[in-house]
């Protein structure tokens, strides 16, 4: 016959630890915060491909809202969302030089994973995508300006994807984000024509790196 007295005291220390550890991941939860909201601005630099060439870069800036969710009630998990007007676009040297300018209304989605250091620091990787509408494009070339979006060369919708790392300091957050364009930004070749594989603007894809700082709320 067993004796349930020496596996009693066992049952209660085991119940116990369960106890424990869901009481300890509840506290846990409890400190990520379920929503925040945030601004931000930075500088960019961007630049295009064409048939795996890459265009000279130009610097610009960018500035936004955005808005983490969280995910999971145990793991800081989050949807990032977002509203962006992001500069982009490329110089071309050499026979034909000329720059072009592109400015978007960017909307991103994305997930990223909190590490909270202390109290003070956390570091959040990220990986996502983005939708973004042509509002303004301009092109100097030989000293002539032209509205690329008006003008019929390029498209205005541009989307793709990217990764970056953010650094938050209490409120204050520091950001580095790449996103690579998955469309074709051009509509027509009027340089190099619709059969020449040169660096011109056929198949052009956005490429851009970002440093930003922002404030959550």
């Amino acid at each position: 016959m067993q004796d349930n007295t020496k596996l009693n005291p066992m049952k209660k220390k085991l119940t116990l630890f369960a106890l424990s550890l869901l009481l300890v991941m509840g506290l846990s939860a409890q400190d990520y915060k379920g929503n925040i909201f945030g601004i931000k601005a930075g500088y960019v630099s961007s630049w295009a491909t064409s048939y795996g060439v890459a265009s000279s870069s130009i610097p610009t800036a960018s500035i936004g809202i955005s808005d983490q969710i969280m995910l999971s009630y145990y793991y800081p998990f989050y949807l990032d969302l977002g509203l962006e007007f992001t500069g982009k676009g490329y110089a071309i040297s050499g026979y034909e030089p000329s720059r072009t300018n592109l400015w978007y209304a960017q909307i991103p989605v994305g997930i990223s994973y909190h590490i909270s250091m202390d109290r003070d620091l956390t570091i959040e990787p990220s990986v996502g995508g983005y939708y973004a509408f042509g509002a303004l494009g301009f092109r100097r070339h030989d000293e002539h300006m032209s509205n690329v979006f008006a003008d019929g060369s390029t498209k205005r919708h541009d989307a793709g994807i990217g990764c970056g790392i953010a650094f938050i300091f209490q409120h204050v957050s520091l950001g580095l984000n790449y996103r690579k364009g998955l469309l074709d930004i051009d509509k027509s070749d009027p340089i190099y024509g619709d059969n020449n594989t040169k660096l011109g603007y056929k198949h052009l894809r956005n490429h851009y790196v970002s440093a930003t700082i922002g404030y959550n709320f």
